[in-house]
């Protein structure tokens, strides 16, 4: 990655057709995630609430790249908080 580079992450997300429960979703770029991280970069986060069990929606996010990510490989995490 660059500092000061913007990169554009799009991402698929659904409700299960055979559990149609909805959850909370987070998408975080390098870092890992743990409950009360002050360090976890969460860049966007929403809920499944609204969905049609069995169809994906896509989501686009931007992340400008941060001085402390010049040179290193993205991490990427998109978190299911629910099943």
């Amino acid at each position: 990655m660059l500092a000061g580079t913007t990169y554009v992450l799009t991402y698929g997300v659904a409700v299960r057709a055979d559990v149609p429960q909805p959850s909370e979703f987070r998408v975080q770029i390098n870092g890992n995630y743990s409950p009360g991280c002050d360090t976890c970069d969460a860049i966007t986060s929403g809920s499944t609430a609204l969905f049609a069990p069995g169809t994906w929606y896509y989501e686009t996010v931007d992340y400008i790249a941060q001085l402390d990510d010049n040179g290193l490989q993205p991490t990427i995490y998109l978190v299911n908080d629910g099943r």
